[in-house]
């Protein structure tokens, strides 16, 4: 990637200094976008969704799930380790340790120090590890900007507020790459979600002095339109907490999706991109997020997230995040069975169908203990090692699980279930597998 040496031509250090604080600013701001196409062929469509709403369901567990006693001490530590040795940025991290309450998230978030370089560079890199450590404060942060934005829609009742009032537009100025820019003017009506925190401003022109003039960028404005009146992600007007309320901004919540409008040419090189906040109701969105959550369950948890984890194919988090869950919890609870069946199948995706087979036996002791015997998830389990012991080339003992869950699906499951028709599969390829293994 090729970098412009010439920034300007500046004859006195307080326009220098000003240039240079806003290349600072606009490079921390530097924006990761995702985009799911209206237009895109069938074979594409899960990958594609996965993409986009992985990261969806990602800040929407983090955000969302009860955090630990010691998670404000944990991303303290962690911090403290990142600014090893530069006083300026400890002192801040001192200060915050000893100061800190949830109601000034969004005041220490545009500080632009610690919490706000170290978040951004997470979210724009998906850094998992680093987001988990943060989600105390990432939680703050959504919180209060939720609040904010439900205290100025209940307002709506006891002032006079006018409908224009209860819509607004705002303005971000930023540079793109070329291919960015080509993707969003390719897929006009699709989805477009930012992976961070979007700030923005009421005043077009304070956005426009944000935009990249290097060369090999594209200057784009993006003009949004947001109603207080829909069920969307929060978003909030920050004028009167941040430390820079000169910039009459307004801040959108962690992974805010916009329907993108339209792409046009206005002038001076920009690129106006007009988008429109998504209401939660949106059809496409809703289809969408039911689809996955399906995968992961209703509760936002440690296991949510490591099932999240495995889907995306991160099973060292995975496998980290399960484990943890089983640290968190009695031996008798409920969800530890699960949490030992999903660590089985971290390993089994991993090719290490031992260990598989060990957590495997681990659900199934305690699922005898807990469950009656015709439960259903005993039948998952007995399948479970069944494909486990297949892959290892056991067939015979393959055989006897599989057997065993045909068994308990047979007496608690109606006779259309898909699962059975898979059952009787597994049994014949192993019954086939086996005979071949005698001929030879």
């Amino acid at each position: 990637m090729n970098y412009d040496i010439v920034r300007g031509i500046y004859t006195n250090m307080n326009d220098i200094c000003e240039q240079l604080s806003k290349d600072v600013t606009s490079s921390r701001q530097f924006l990761f976008m995702n985009i799911l196409s209206t237009n895109i062929k069938e074979k594409e469509i899960n990958k594609q969704e996965a993409s986009f709403m992985y990261f969806q369901l990602l800040t929407e567990i983090l955000t969302g799930m009860e955090h630990e006693d010691d998670a404000k001490t944990n991303m303290i530590n962690h911090c403290r380790l990142q600014y090893i040795g530069n006083e300026i940025d400890l002192k801040y991290i001192d200060e915050f340790d000893k100061t800190y309450s949830p109601n000034e998230a969004i005041w220490w978030y545009t500080r632009h120090c610690f919490l706000f370089e170290i978040l951004n560079k997470a979210l724009r890199i998906q850094d998992i590890d680093v987001l988990f450590k943060y989600r105390f404060f990432l939680t703050d942060l959504h919180n209060q900007i939720k609040q904010l934005h439900s205290e100025f829609v209940q307002s709506f009742s006891t002032k006079n507020i006018d409908n224009e009032q209860k819509t607004v537009t705002v303005y971000r100025g930023q540079g793109i790459n070329v291919d960015e820019l080509e993707n969003l003017n390719n897929n006009l009506g699709g989805l477009l979600s930012f992976n961070n925190f979007l700030s923005t401003s009421t005043n077009p022109e304070v956005a426009l002095m944000f935009l990249r003039t290097r060369s090999d960028l594209q200057s784009v404005l993006f003009e949004i339109t947001a109603d207080y009146r829909q069920d969307t992600k929060p978003f909030c007007s920050i004028k009167e907490i941040s430390n820079y309320n000169q910039e009459e901004e307004v801040l959108f919540s962690i992974g805010t999706i916009f329907r993108i409008e339209s792409v046009d040419n206005i002038n001076n090189g920009v690129t106006k991109i007009r988008l429109t906040l998504t209401a939660q109701e949106d059809e496409q969105l809703k289809q969408l997020r039911q689809h996955i959550r399906m995968e992961l369950g209703e509760e936002l948890n440690l296991n949510a997230l490591g099932i999240l984890m495995l889907n995306m194919g991160e099973y060292q988090y995975a496998q980290q995040y399960f484990t943890t869950s089983i640290q968190n919890h009695q031996l008798a609870h409920p969800d530890i069975s699960q949490n030992y069946n999903n660590i089985g199948a971290v390993h089994a995706e991993k090719g290490e169908y031992d260990k598989a087979l060990e957590n495997y036996e681990s659900t199934l002791e305690i699922q005898i203990k807990s469950l009656p015997c015709r439960h259903p998830s005993l039948a998952n389990t007995y399948t479970n090692i069944g494909l486990a012991l297949n892959k290892k080339g056991e067939y015979a003992k393959a055989l006897e699980n599989y057997e065993r869950s045909l068994q308990i699906q047979l007496k608690s499951l109606p006779s259309n279930r898909p699962s059975l028709a898979t059952t009787y599969n597994n049994i014949g390829l192993a019954l086939n597998k086996k005979v071949n293994t005698l001929k030879h």
